[in-house]
Parts: structure tokens; sequence; C-alpha cells
């Protein structure tokens, strides 16, 4: 969408254009241009952290995985020592009525 075809003035507050018509020196269109300039590189910088986000919890799941295995442990889940109950609690509040087998990528991808 571009500054012209929106009144950001009419949307917005004033506390919340100060700033860029500061660093537009008072040029209307050119404070709107950078409002909607932050808004693209926040949705980027956003997309960019929930796409680091994923890739984390798979490989904390895949190492966790690793270590259930050689532990012995049917589930690293189920048998991880914890220091706080937030995992355990939503293990059992999302998987109780699942079945055991795929229970831990349910649960590691509900902890958000």
């Amino acid at each position: 969408m571009k500054a012209s075809s929106v009144d950001y003035q009419a949307l917005l507050t004033e506390e919340r254009l100060g700033s860029y018509f500061q660093a537009a020196q008072g040029d209307r269109m050119a404070a709107f241009a950078l409002y909607e300039w932050n808004i693209e590189a926040s949705a980027a910088a956003v997309s960019l952290s929930a796409m680091v986000e994923v890739v984390l919890r798979n490989a904390l799941d895949r190492q966790l995985a690793a270590l259930a295995e050689k532990k012995g442990w049917s589930d690293w889940l189920a048998e991880a020592p914890s220091t706080s109950g937030d995992v355990r609690t939503s293990a059992r509040r999302e998987c109780e009525p699942v079945a055991q087998v795929g229970r831990r990528r349910t649960v590691t991808s509900s902890l958000s």
C-alpha cells in the first residue's frame, strides 16, 4: 500500500507519527513513506524470527530425541529432568487425548 492511498494521519495518533515527522523534517509524504518502510522492515524481521524459532525447536527436538535414545528413554519429554512444570504441563494439556506416537512433536510445536 502506498502512502498516498492511506490517510495515516486520520488513523494514527500524533504521538505515534511524531518520530516519523521528525525524521522526515515535517514532510508529510516522506513521514508516511518512512512509516510504511518500518512496517515492511518489521514484517520481514518477524517472519525471519518465526523461521529461526522453528529451526531452533527442530534442532533441539532432534538432539533431545538422540539423548533419549542413548539413555533408553521412551520419550525425551516424558523423561528429561525439568526445573519447571511448564513443559510437562503443556505435555499433559496438549497430549492426553493423543496417542503416544507423535506426542513429542505435538508438544514441541505447541510451547509458544
